[in-house]
């Protein structure tokens, strides 16, 4: 799609001023878009326009909203950006969704303001970064479901995670105590859902009783994580960290989160890279349905003990299941 003249050189502007400053731009697009020299050289000039697929995904790795350089034809339309997974080499996509992970946690954390509120109903990656057994099971779960694996009796000792990609999960989970006024409405299952999931595997005999171990361990640290932010209220850093649970079914993950230059909104499901927009429409009728979720769901940050101990003891309950091989019931 060609878009008029002026659009096109406030996209190039924006792009140009967006791009880190450590990096060089030519090379930087090249990287991103995979063009020639030639081709770069000629879209910064306007000589040619970006596509509009070259548009989302540069909006998408530097995070603004293509909406509001080239204007859609109706208000009710708006641009999401998905990142398709890929055919070939799936590890290095893997490693690149990490990569981005780390470098979106590094913005979010150098704002001066930021508000996030998420709804969970499952661990997704980014909450198993630097929980290096966790972080290998989601990869291997991930290749499973999208067919990756060609075998259905890989094994979870088959699959391994390159060091860099683990180097950089540890980089990224450092920063994730940094971000501020983070609120957390989590569905009674959401640590469930996930040991459900490892028990599958455990039960198929594509995790062993030594791996089953590790995972359980990884799972009982993030529960143990989570129990010390509600009760204090604050991360390790003293960033503000606010949980609640709901009183209905989550039925996928999501987030609104808004800083000193924007806000986004990520749709989570079940992938590995979530589906997200810019659009201001999108995302204020989103932190409008998360709010109303929030009214209908218990604080339980420094509140509320009794629903506290209830749900944390339900989670080690949970664990105590996964270990002995007893049916876990909702």
């Amino acid at each position: 799609m060609i878009y008029e003249e002026r659009s096109r050189d406030r996209f190039v502007k924006k792009v140009l001023e967006t791009i880190p400053s450590y990096m060089k731009p030519i090379e930087y697009l090249m990287d991103v878009l995979k063009l020639s020299r030639a081709s770069v050289y000629r879209r910064l000039r306007s000589e040619i326009a970006f596509t509009y697929d070259e548009m989302i995904e540069l909006s998408s790795h530097l995070n603004f909203p293509v909406e509001e350089i080239v204007p859609l034809d109706k208000d009710s339309k708006a641009v999401f950006s998905f990142q398709e997974y890929p055919d070939a080499d799936p590890p290095r996509f893997f490693a690149n969704v990490i990569e981005r992970h780390y470098e979106n946690l590094q913005r979010e954390s150098q704002f001066k303001y930021r508000y996030a509120i998420s709804v969970m109903n499952h661990i997704w990656l980014l909450y198993t970064i630097g929980y290096d057994n966790l972080l290998r099971f989601y990869y291997y779960k991930w290749l499973h479901h999208n067919a990756y694996i060609t075998s259905p009796y890989t094994r979870f000792s088959d699959i391994m995670i390159p060091l860099p990609v683990l180097e950089t999960s540890h980089k990224a989970s450092a920063l994730m105590p940094l971000l501020e006024n983070s609120s957390f409405i989590l569905d009674n299952n959401t640590f469930l859902n996930t040991i459900i999931e490892i028990q599958y595997y455990y039960r198929r005999k594509l995790i062993n009783r030594d791996e089953l171990f590790l995972l359980k361990s990884d799972m009982e640290k993030i529960i143990n994580y989570t129990e010390t932010q509600v009760q204090r209220g604050t991360s390790e850093l003293g960033a503000n960290k606010t949980y609640y649970i709901s009183y209905f079914n989550i039925h996928s993950n999501s987030s609104y989160i808004e800083n000193d230059r924007e806000s986004k909104v990520y749709f989570y499901e079940y992938s590995i890279e979530p589906l997200s927009t810019f659009n201001p429409k999108v995302c204020a009728s989103h932190k409008n349905w998360l709010n109303s979720i929030k009214k209908q769901s218990a604080l339980i940050t420094t509140s509320n003990q009794a629903l506290q101990i209830d749900f944390f003891e339900r989670q080690s309950e949970y664990l105590d299941c996964l270990m002995k091989d007893k049916d876990l019931t909702i």
